[in-house]
């Protein structure tokens, strides 16, 4: 049986995670993009994308002109310790 500790995300190869994707998982960190890469077509994070993730403590958005949402931010509700680490150029924008 095997753990999925970590997932990256990158353009254009994802463009949603979707409802209810990672539910239940104990997955700890989620990377969207990679330093220097546009997200493409990348649209939303899914309704309870990370509901019940109890182990995921890090999200780390490294796209420099990409912000959740505000209609998808309820797929982080469930995670009351995550940390969402940006690039400092979009920190005004959380």
């Amino acid at each position: 049986m095997y753990t999925l500790n970590s997932f990256t995300v990158t353009a254009p190869q994802v463009d949603t995670i979707g409802v209810s994707a990672f539910e239940g998982t104990k997955v700890s960190t989620i990377t969207l993009g990679t330093a220097g890469e546009e997200p493409g077509v990348f649209a939303a994070i899914g309704s309870k994308a990370f509901y019940g993730c109890s182990s995921l403590t890090d999200l780390y958005i490294l796209w420099e002109n990409y912000t959740i949402p505000l209609d998808n931010v309820d797929a982080l509700n469930s995670v009351p310790s995550l940390k969402i680490h940006v690039p400092a150029a979009l920190l005004s924008e959380y």
